[in-house]
C-alpha cells in the first residue's frame, strides 16, 4: 500500500495506479484516493466510474455520475451509466440532455425515443436522422414505431429513403447486416418492417447488378453467364439458411415470398415456402400457400396432392376431394398436354398419382365402391402399371385375396405389362391364396422369363413357394444356388440360403432351441461366411451371424460386426437383443436407441425395443415408468412411419391388413412375432 501510495505521487497522471491503489485499500481510504484522483485527472471515466462503483448509498451514486457529466459531457458510457440508475421519467429528461451532449450516439437516440411518446418519438428520430444521417439503425426504428402504431403504410417509404441515403453518402449496403437488422425485427414482432428490409435490400443488390452490367459491357459479357437459375438457387440458399441454421422463420418466409414475385412458376421455391408454413406457421397460411402455389403451377402435381393432403389431415374430405378432382381435370386437358409436351415427355401418364390419391382418399372414407369405380376409370384413362398394380391390390382388399376377379384382372395385367415384376409377384401370391402352388411356381418361371433374370424379389417370391408350401428344398436350394452365381452381391440371397438350411432340417418352432450338431446348421454358417466373402459390408448377414451363434460366443461376433458395419441397423438391433440374453439392459436399450437413430424406417428395431420396454424396464424401472417409456417409444415409433423390416413387412402386407395404422402394425408384430419366442425366434446352444 506505502509502495503504491509512492506511485500516485511519482506518476499522478496514471489512472490505472490511482485505481490500484483505490482497490488495495479500504472502501473509505480508497474514497479518499479517488477524491484525490479526480483533482490529478479529472477527465478520466475509469476514475469516475471507479468513485461512482464505491457508493452503496444509490443518491450518492448518482451524485457522482452528475458531477462527472458536469467534467465529461461527451462521455457515452457516464450518461449509460447514470441514466441505467434513474426511473423512466428522469431518464427521459436525462436522454434529451444526452442527445444534445453527444449528437453521435445512436444508442442515445433510439433509447430516447422509446421513452416519448409517438408524436414525440417521431420527433427525436428526425433530430436524430439530421444528427447521424449515415447510421441504418434509426431508419429501422423509425419504421418499427410506425408499424407498432399501425402506420404500416410508412414502412415502404422508410426503407427505401434508408437505403437511398446511405448509398448516396457511399456507405455499403451490406445484405447480411440488412439481414440481421430484419431477424431482430422479427424478434421484436416487427414483421412488416422485416419484410420490408428484406424486399427492399434485395431489390437493391438486383439494382446494383444491372447498372454495374449496363455501364461495364466487358462486365456485362462476364456477368451474363450467370444464369437467371444461379440468382433463384443464390436466394433459395440464404432462405435455407436463415430458416435452418438461424432459426428465424419470418425472415426465410419473407425471402420465398420475394423470390416467388420473381419466379412464380417455381414448383420447387412453392414446395418448400408451403413446407416451412407446414412446420412452423398456422395452418391457414399453409393452406393460402398451396391456393397460390396451384394457381401458379396448375401442373405441379405434387403440389395439389400436397393441397389435398392438408385437408385429408384436417379431416375435410370433400375439400380434399375437390382438390383432386379440379387437379384431375385440369391435368387431364389435351391442350395443356400439347403446352407441357417437351417438360412432361419424360411422364406422359402424369394423372398416375391423382388417381391413386383419389382412390386412397375413398378408401379413408370407407367408399369402397367409389374407390373402384375410380380406378376402373383410371386403368382406361391412364393405362400406367402402377394403376393396374393398384387395382389389383384394391380388389385383393375387398375380396380377401384369391378372388376370381382379382385373378382375371392380374392376369390381363401381365400381359399388359410383362416386364414388370409386382405384378407377377402379386400374380403368384393369387394362386398361393387359392392353394394352387403349381401354378404359382408356373408362374413364377414364366415371369422370371419375361421380366429377366435381375429381379431379385421374383427369385425370393419362388423360392418361398418352394420351400413354405411345397417343401421342395432342393429345387428350392437349386434355383437359390443360380440366383447366387447370377447375383454373388445380393446379400438377402445369400441370407435366404442360409435359413432354407436351417428350415429343411430344423423343423421347429420359432423360439425352440437349435444344437450345433444338428444338421443343417454348420451349412447354414458355411453360407453366412460364403456370403460375407461376396459382402464384406453387409450388416444384414453379420446380424444374422450373430443371431445364429450361441450366447457364450456372440461376444466377438457382435465386436467384429461393429467393426466391419459401424452404423448399420440391423447390427445393432441384434447387438442390443445379445445385451438382453446377457441381462445387460442398460446396454440394451443404448443400443436399441443407436439402431432406431441409424435407420427410424426399419420396423424390425422399433418392434423389438417396444418389446423390450414392455417385459423388463416396466418389470424393472415400475409399471408407471415403463408404461411412460413405452408410450415415448410408441409416439415416436409412429412420428418415424417405419414400413421396412421382415418382420414389420409380415404384418403389414398381409391380406387384410392394408388399412392397419402403425400403431397396430407394432402392437400386432410384437404380439404375433416376437413374444410367442421370446425375442429371440432362434436360439442356438
Amino acid at each position: 500500500r506505502s509502495m503504491i501510495l509512492r506511485g500516485t505521487d511519482a506518476c499522478p497522471s496514471s489512472q490505472d495506479i490511482w485505481i490500484e491503489a483505490a482497490r488495495l485499500h479500504s472502501p473509505k481510504e480508497a474514497k479518499k484516493i479517488l477524491a484525490a484522483a479526480v483533482k490529478k485527472i479529472p477527465k478520466s471515466v475509469k476514475i469516475w466510474l471507479k468513485a461512482a462503483s464505491l457508493e452503496h448509498d444509490m443518491e450518492n451514486k448518482k451524485a457522482v455520475l452528475r458531477k462527472a457529466l458536469e467534467i465529461i459531457p461527451n462521455s457515452i458510457i457516464l450518461w449509460q451509466t447514470a441514466i441505467d440508475l434513474e426511473d423512466a421519467n428522469n431518464a427521459r429528461i436525462m436522454l434529451s440532455r444526452a442527445v444534445e451532449c453527444v449528437p453521435s450516439s445512436v444508442e442515445m437516440w433510439l433509447a430516447l425515443s422509446k421513452l416519448e411518446t409517438y408524436e414525440n418519438a417521431k420527433k427525436v428520430l428526425n433530430r436524430a436522422r439530421v444528427a447521424c444521417p449515415s447510421d441504418k439503425l434509426i431508419f429501422i426504428e423509425s419504421a418499427k414505431l410506425e408499424e407498432k402504431n399501425d402506420n404500416k403504410g410508412n414502412i415502404p417509404f422508410i426503407i427505401s429513403k434508408a437505403i437511398k441515403t446511405l448509398s448516396a453518402n457511399n456507405i455499403v449496403i451490406n445484405k447480411e447486416q440488412w439481414f440481421q437488422e430484419a431477424a431482430k425485427c422479427e424478434n421484436s414482432e416487427c414483421t412488416q418492417t422485416c419484410k420490408e428490409i428484406i424486399f427492399q435490400v434485395m431489390d437493391f443488390e438486383d439494382d446494383s447488378n444491372e447498372l454495374q452490367l449496363a455501364a461495364d459491357p466487358h462486365e456485362e459479357d462476364v456477368h451474363r453467364r450467370q444464369t437467371e437459375n444461379d440468382k433463384l438457387m443464390k436466394y433459395k440458399k440464404d432462405a435455407e439458411h436463415w430458416l435452418d441454421h438461424e432459426k428465424q422463420v419470418h425472415v426465410a418466409r419473407c425471402i420465398y415470398e420475394y423470390i416467388l414475385r420473381r419466379w412464380s412458376e417455381n414448383e420447387q421455391i412453392w414446395w418448400d415456402a408451403a413446407q416451412l408454413e407446414r412446420k412452423y406457421g398456422a395452418m391457414e397460411l399453409t393452406e393460402e400457400v398451396l391456393k397460390r402455389a396451384v394457381e401458379a403451377c396448375p401442373y405441379s402435381i405434387n403440389l395439389w396432392l400436397l393441397a389435398a393432403k392438408i385437408q385429408k389431415n384436417q379431416g375435410h374430405v370433400q375439400v380434399a376431394r375437390g382438390i383432386l378432382q379440379r387437379a384431375l381435370k385440369i391435368n387431364m386437358d389435351p391442350e395443356q398436354n400439347l403446352k407441357t409436351k417437351g417438360k412432361d415427355s419424360k411422364n406422359p401418364n402424369k394423372c398416375e398419382k391423382i388417381w391413386l390419391a383419389l382412390c386412397r382418399l375413398e378408401i379413408h372414407c370407407g367408399n369402397f365402391e367409389a374407390a373402384k369405380s375410380i380406378m376402373n376409370r383410371a386403368r382406361s384413362e391412364c393405362n400406367t402399371d402402377k394403376i393396374w398394380l393398384h387395382s389389383c391390390k384394391l380388389l385383393r382388399q375387398l375380396n380377401g385375396g384369391g378372388s376370381d376377379e382379382e385373378l382375371r384382372l392380374e392376369l390381363q395385367a401381365v400381359d399388359k405389362f410383362v416386364t414388370f415384376d409386382k405384378l407377377w409377384m402379386m400374380l403368384i401370391q393369387c394362386y398361393e391364396q387359392r392353394k394352387e402352388y403349381k401354378k404359382c411356381c408356373e408362374m413364377a418361371e414364366k415371369a422370371i422369363k419375361f421380366v429377366g433374370e435381375n429381379s431379385i424379389n421374383l427369385w425370393l417370391e419362388y423360392i418361398r413357394i418352394l420351400s413354405e408350401k411345397l417343401k421342395k428344398y432342393a429345387k428350392a436350394r437349386s434355383i437359390l444356388h443360380s440366383a447366387t452365381l447370377k447375383h454373388p452381391k445380393q446379400d438377402i440371397l445369400w441370407l435366404t440360403a442360409a435359413k432354407l438350411e436351417l428350415e429343411e432340417n430344423n423343423q421347429c418352432k420359432p423360439g425352440e432351441l437349435i444344437y450345433r450338431n444338428q444338421p443343417g446348421y454348420q451349412q447354414c454358417k458355411s453360407l453366412i461366411a460364403k456370403g460375407l466373402q461376396q459382402c464384406p459390408e453387409s450388416g444384414l448377414l453379420y446380424a444374422f451371424e450373430i443371431e445364429i451363434e450361441p450366447v457364450a460366443s456372440k461376444k466377438s461376433k457382435c465386436v467384429l460386426a461393429i467393426k466391419k458395419c459401424p452404423n448399420n441397423v440391423y447390427v445393432f438391433t441384434e447387438v442390443a437383443k445379445y445385451f438382453i440374453q446377457i441381462r445387460k439392459l442398460k446396454r440394451a436399450k443404448e443400443w436399441f436407441e443407436r439402431a432406431i437413430i441409424a435407420d427410424p424406417t426399419y420396423g424390425d428395431a422399433w418392434a423389438y425395443y417396444y418389446w423390450f420396454t414392455a417385459t423388463y424396464l416396466q418389470r424393472n424401472a415400475g409399471s408407471n415408468n415403463g408404461n411412460k417409456e413405452q408410450q415415448n417409444i410408441l409416439q415416436r415409433c409412429v412420428s418415424a412411419a417405419p414400413k421396412y423390416g421382415s418382420l414389420w413387412i409380415e404384418i403389414s402386407k398381409k391380406i387384410g391388413n392394408e388399412s392397419l395404422s402403425k400403431k397396430e402394425i407394432l402392437g400386432r408384430v410384437v404380439s404375433e412375432l416376437i413374444e410367442p419366442c421370446n425375442g429371440f425366434p432362434i436360439q442356438v446352444v
